[in-house]
């Protein structure tokens, strides 16, 4: 918690179009009163600034890659509670799609993945 009473929330992209994102930002222009509710400390939409200190994690995007993986687990160590947003957080969504069977033209995903060639 804040200081002043409020949990701190942060805002998480991974792999998605950060349209969940956007869509809250719009939302909240018209409902002040649940930005009022709690601190912000993080999210990259919205602000520049950048806290670590938080206890509600809102993850958008798919974990799609290795590393992707350990980026959540560090996040929900840190968050008391975490809210998938939107499709992709839920259910993996198109971006996870590479994963599941090999490239019709060879591409291998796993070995740009690992920044071995693209």
């Amino acid at each position: 918690m804040a200081g002043n009473g409020k949990p701190k929330v942060a805002f998480f992209d991974f792999a998605c179009c950060e349209g969940c994102q956007l869509t809250v930002v719009d939302s909240l222009q018209t409902h002040l009163e649940l930005v009022e509710a709690v601190e912000i400390v993080q999210w990259r939409e919205a602000m520049s600034e950048k806290g670590e200190d938080y206890q509600i994690a809102f993850i958008e995007g798919s974990c799609a890659r290795q590393e992707d993986e350990e980026r959540l687990k560090q996040i929900r160590e840190q968050a008391a509670i975490v809210v998938a947003l939107g499709a992709c957080a839920h259910t993996a969504g198109v971006n996870a799609l590479k994963n599941l069977q090999p490239s019709p033209d060879g591409y291998d995903s796993k070995a740009c993945d690992d920044h071995k060639t693209c």
